[in-house]
């Protein structure tokens, strides 16, 4: 499979503060990897290192052989839908239409055919085709994700890097989300940051556990046993019918 992304002992602080240490992984076309960690474990600044946001103290970064400022061309990014502000007064399509390489999200902006018939291609991909129309403010929490997604995928990404996309989500708006993004890796390599251990042990392929250090990088299954040594504190994972998850009292 082709490689998309590649780090080499990449290292990064925030003035003299170490955030990531030594950091080495790669992620393949196919992949669908799951990157976990405690707050301040990291886990945004890597996803800003791949999209060239941010310059590693040392160590090399590449995105499809290339320094990120050159290979983000081809990569998609959905934020923490936190950040996004839901009361811009534009519809679904004028955001959708803002994620194609050179757009802004203007009201009342003259996008071609062209740009539109690719719209309405990427939300018929997330399922949100017949709320083209619609105000993002009439949106629920789920729905909007899936715009975000849309938007993300107007620049035919080979890369799909996303900011805890499921946090405000209902379990079965997070089921259905996590089944969309299976299918869209046939296609493209994608990278989520969660604190959804659930999530990660369900759905994800591949686990990258994320504390300063990298603690595993590999297989889902094998890596269950280093989430301890990620969140430096006792973890247990049951699962029956709808998920659950059970954290222990921090010693």
């Amino acid at each position: 499979m082709e490689e998309v992304v590649e780090l080499k002992k990449v290292s990064f602080s925030y003035d003299s503060l170490p955030v990531l240490r030594d950091i080495t992984l790669s992620v393949k076309k196919g992949d669908l990897v799951g990157v976990i960690g405690p707050n301040g474990g990291g886990k945004t600044t890597l996803l800003k290192i791949i999209l060239g946001l941010l310059q590693p103290t040392k160590g090399k970064v590449s995105v499809f052989g290339k320094p990120p400022e050159t290979g983000r061309g081809k990569v998609g990014y959905v934020p923490q839908i936190s950040k996004f502000d839901r009361e811009f007064p534009i519809d679904v399509m004028g955001v959708v239409l803002s994620g194609k390489p050179g757009n802004i999200a203007r009201p009342g902006w003259a996008y071609g055919q062209e740009e539109k018939s690719s719209a309405i291609e990427a939300l018929e991909t997330v399922g949100m085709k017949e709320y083209a129309k619609r105000q993002i403010s009439k949106l629920s929490g789920g729905q909007i994700q899936r715009v975000l997604l849309a938007r993300a995928l107007m620049s035919e990404p080979g890369l799909l890097l996303l900011d805890e996309p499921i946090s405000s989500l209902d379990p079965d708006a997070q089921k259905s989300f996590y089944e969309l993004l299976g299918r869209l890796k046939e296609k493209m390599a994608i990278m989520i940051v969660t604190h959804d251990l659930t999530a990660v042990t369900e759905y994800m392929d591949k686990l990258a556990c994320l504390n300063g250090n990298l603690y595993y990088h590999g297989k889902t299954k094998e890596g269950i046993k280093h989430l301890e040594a990620t969140y430096q504190c006792p973890i247990e994972l049951i699962a029956h019918g709808t998920p659950h998850r059970v954290l222990r009292r921090h010693k």
